[in-house]
């Protein structure tokens, strides 16, 4: 069974965001930033991701299906890097998250992280750490790919 998974909202520029999510409790363990610093070289970033991924060591990754080139490269790397653990991983693009979770594909960011704000997993993490955008993002593809594989349980 595939206990630990990781929903990353990946940087466009600087910042993205994760969701870590314990399946066998149905809680979320943990939240929290990506950042990218653009003073140094892309390489850091990657390392950056990397480092991320190998500390949380998920058994599944979930991304969203890049339309930006500029998160396109970061999707290959966490890609190749669970490939090379032979961890799967699942995509899912930002308009069918925001149908599944919200019932419209359409709906701006701000309706996101009204929708993620209430949400009952992130309660006792929020009072100590503020939700961004991009852990709401990264919420919205977990909750769409809880949805998706409900019926496999």
């Amino acid at each position: 069974m595939t206990r630990w998974i990781l929903s990353l909202d990946l940087p466009a520029k600087r910042e993205g965001g994760y969701v870590f999510y314990d399946r066998e409790r149905d809680a979320v363990c943990s939240i929290g930033s990506i950042v990218f610093d653009p003073e140094q070289e892309e390489a850091a970033d990657f390392r950056t991701l990397a480092t991320l991924l190998d500390h949380l060591s998920p058994d599944l990754v979930i991304l969203e299906h890049p339309f930006l080139y500029s998160i396109a490269g970061f999707v290959g790397a966490v890609k190749l890097w669970c490939s090379l653990r032979r961890i799967p991983w699942w995509m899912v693009t930002a308009n069918t998250a925001k149908k599944a979770c919200l019932g419209r594909g359409q709906a701006s960011k701000h309706e996101v992280y009204a929708w993620a704000m209430p949400h009952s997993v992130l309660q006792e993490l929020c009072r100590a750490h503020p939700l961004t955008q991009h852990e709401a993002d990264a919420l919205l593809y977990l909750e769409t790919w809880k949805i998706t594989h409900q019926e496999r349980r």
